[in-house]
């Protein structure tokens, strides 16, 4: 994360908008749930052919402006994860999570004048527990 906000600091000074929001998701027994949020609604995962792109309807986003605000955000959420006690892990994860840190830059183009808006993604990913049943009991 740190190296993806170093890199887009030099941005800043020549694009019109520089934007970072963040969304954090669990997907435990086949029902994803938002970790920002404590509604405990189970949500729907969508696809939007128009724009090319899948995305969970109803997740939370919310805008950040440096790494200290996501790491906060990513352990509050860490903190509503599913998870379960086995033999081997006291609190191995239960469910996959899903972070991720949605960039929107905008600039304006110099050969022609007109804006161009770019948008990334970089999801993180982490599985739930691969313990071996054998020897978790899980």
């Amino acid at each position: 994360l740190a190296h993806i906000f170093e890199a887009v600091q030099g941005l800043r000074a020549r694009c019109n908008k520089v934007h970072f929001c963040v969304s954090l998701i669990e997907i435990y027994n086949e029902t994803v749930m938002d970790l920002l949020s404590n509604d405990g609604r189970q949500l729907n995962v969508r696809e939007d052919a128009l724009h090319d792109r899948t995305f969970v309807d109803g997740a939370a986003v919310q805008e950040v402006v440096d790494v200290e605000q996501c790491m906060e955000l990513l352990h509050r959420g860490a903190m509503n994860r599913t998870t379960g006690a086995t033999a081997m892990n006291k609190e191995s994860s239960r469910s996959h999570s899903v972070f991720t840190l949605s960039l929107d830059v905008e600039e304006q183009s110099p050969d022609t004048g007109v804006n161009i808006l770019r948008q990334s993604q970089f999801h993180l990913i982490d599985l739930a527990g691969s313990e071996r049943q054998k020897h978790s009991k899980a």
